[in-house]
């Protein structure tokens, strides 16, 4: 059965329950439609790896949403895979920052509204629980707010107008110390990089190395420079002979002191 055009999830016991929200659709006023964009996501087909899902580490999460309709939504989702559990949601990050100490998370789930205080929000939890890693959901995309949330303490930052898988991925990046983004977000972080233009190496592996820097793993570099995994370690390889290293680590490190990226 199909809703609009939209595709239920072929999911055990899932599909009938994402019907019943499909009032969504209908009743939304325009002025929030880009906030249901993340939701309507669920009705498409269940594309992920899913052993690969299952056999991610435990990791014990907190939501800090506003919306209702928006928090089911990553309720259903992230409820249907026994790794991830949800401990508390908040409307806002003051309410969070009072309780937050009973119970941490390994992960928040922050989303991002367009304001200072949203804003100021990360770095007032980053502050008191640095050991909390905070993964940004927002509808957000500009460069001056990305900088700002980094700065003040995130972890990843994910667009709200993505489909849902992107967000079960990057909860399983954060979880193994990696920095998940979109990859519309990442691609403009590398851009902003001021570099050494007697770089040797050239324009995409300058690329593949940023993104590397910056936390991201091979499947999702390969989604945001639109090539091959197989393609991604050719030139890792280049890389490596070109700085004469033998590790990622130390291809990291030159290219940073050089300003190669």
């Amino acid at each position: 059965m199909e809703v609009g055009c939209f595709k239920p999830i072929k999911f055990p016991n899932l599909s009938k329950r994402i019907l019943d929200y499909s009032f969504i659709l209908n009743e939304s006023p325009p002025a929030r439609v880009i906030q249901f964009i993340f939701f309507s996501n669920l009705y498409t087909s269940f594309n992920v790896n899913y052993s690969k899902i299952m056999d991610a580490r435990h990791s014990e999460i907190v939501i800090i949403e506003e919306d209702e309709q928006i928090i089911d939504a990553l309720k259903l989702l992230l409820n249907q895979f026994s790794h991830f559990q949800i401990l508390n949601v908040y409307p806002h990050h003051h309410t969070a920052l009072k309780t937050l100490h009973k119970n941490l998370p390994d992960i928040l789930i922050y989303s991002l509204q367009d304001s200072l205080e949203s804003l100021q929000g990360i770095k007032e939890i980053h502050k008191k629980y640095s050991q909390i890693k905070i993964l940004v959901l927002s509808a957000l995309d500009d460069k001056d707010t990305v900088f700002q949330a980094f700065h003040f303490g995130a972890s990843g930052y994910i667009l709200k107008n993505h489909h849902y898988t992107e967000l079960l991925d990057a909860l399983e990046l954060i979880s193994e110390g990696g920095a998940p983004m979109s990859p519309s977000i990442a691609k403009m972080l590398v851009s902003s990089f001021q570099k050494n233009t007697n770089s040797p190496l050239t324009e995409r592996e300058t690329e593949v190395l940023s993104l590397l820097a910056i936390g991201q793993s091979y499947a999702m570099i390969a989604d945001t420079l639109f090539i091959t995994k197989e393609t991604i370690k050719t030139h890792i390889k280049h890389i490596y002979h070109k700085l004469q290293v033998k590790s990622k680590a130390e291809a990291i490190a030159i290219a940073l002191k050089e300003k190669y990226i």
